[in-house]
């Protein structure tokens, strides 16, 4: 009688192998959940890789949009579903690691996810309203110190564009107004229209905005300038209290832990044929943005998400950004 749990694992295991082998990954559509509106960076990102995606796979590739709460709405519905491969999550560095340490009640962990392929890596630039006096963080941390006020709008609490602006107030001793949004795009419009006066945005989305002369670019977050914005300087070289600042945004794909490693191997496999096309070379080139070559397979990029929770941990929880 003690054999017979350990049969009955067996044979559910070869069931599914034979199962496996009789209807090859993918046989229907693979949908790719992003927290955030259509227009945003990551939307922008999961409709271009999406597109390649499926001529790789021979299956459509569907773009859900799980807007709200900084992108830990869309991370739940994944980690909540199946892990078979077909609901996958367009995370960022924002739902992957600054929401569960950052927020009390995200009801999911960064281990709840694995790790497929990252998509890309950028810089993220400072960009202020027109109308605005601020031409440099100087001036910012100028009007801060008088006593005025300054409003920065973000896609959410916790979320890295509320991470990078708390530490600048911080650092230099001012206050500035957190205006939370549902996602990048209504920021976005309000900054353009004078509603708020700052925001930070990834180079790959933020650099239509300003050869459209819409916003000013302010400052990089990043150690080293934008090779597409080389005259902008960097966060560490405009204040001394900013010395050191290093803060990139990052983004993948991801499925829900315990999806089966030979699917997991079939998404990357496709993913990696798909950056090898023109279109996703191009639009990486023209964007601003890279591929960390530390996350072009699974196990390298699953690391690259621990060494980010570690670097985070150590600071995010003192903010207190759900105060």
């Amino acid at each position: 009688m003690r054999l017979l749990p350990f049969a009955a694992v067996l044979i559910h295991a070869l069931a599914w192998t034979a199962a496996g082998a009789s209807t090859p990954f993918p046989n229907k559509p693979v949908t790719l959940v992003v927290g955030y509106p259509a227009g945003g960076t990551t939307d922008i990102v999961a409709r271009r890789w999406g597109e390649e995606l499926a001529r790789k796979l021979g299956q459509p590739v569907l773009v859900e949009n799980v807007a709200g709460a900084g992108g830990a709405l869309a991370a739940r519905r994944v980690a909540r579903a199946p892990a078979d491969g077909y609901t996958l999550l367009v995370g960022s560095v924002n739902e992957l690691v600054l929401t569960p340490l950052a927020l009390k009640t995200p009801n999911y962990k960064s281990s709840d996810f694995r790790a497929v392929m990252l998509t890309y890596a950028s810089p993220v630039v400072l960009l202020s309203n027109n109308q605005r006096p601020y031409k440099s963080i100087a001036d910012i941390v100028g009007a801060g110190r008088k006593g005025q006020q300054i409003s920065y709008g973000t896609p959410g609490r916790g979320t890295f564009h509320n991470v990078v602006l708390h530490l600048l107030a911080q650092r230099n001793g001012i206050e500035m107004l957190h205006i939370p949004y549902k996602g990048g795009a209504p920021f976005v419009t309000d900054a353009i229209g004078g509603q708020i006066d700052l925001i930070v945005s990834p180079v790959v989305s933020a650099l239509p905005i300003i050869n459209a002369g819409q916003l000013r670019p302010i400052a990089i977050t990043s150690a080293a300038r934008s090779e597409a914005l080389p005259q902008v300087p960097t966060f560490s070289e405009s204040m001394p209290a900013l010395q050191g600042f290093d803060y990139t945004v990052w983004a993948g794909i991801f499925a829900p832990a315990g999806t089966p490693a030979p699917v997991i191997d079939r998404l990357n496999g496709a993913l990696r044929e798909a950056y090898q096309t023109e279109a996703l070379q191009a639009f990486v080139r023209t964007s601003g943005a890279s591929i960390p070559s530390a996350g072009l397979d699974p196990w390298s990029a699953q690391r690259f998400v621990e060494a980010e929770e570690r670097k985070y941990r150590a600071i995010v929880p003192q903010l207190k950004l759900e105060d």
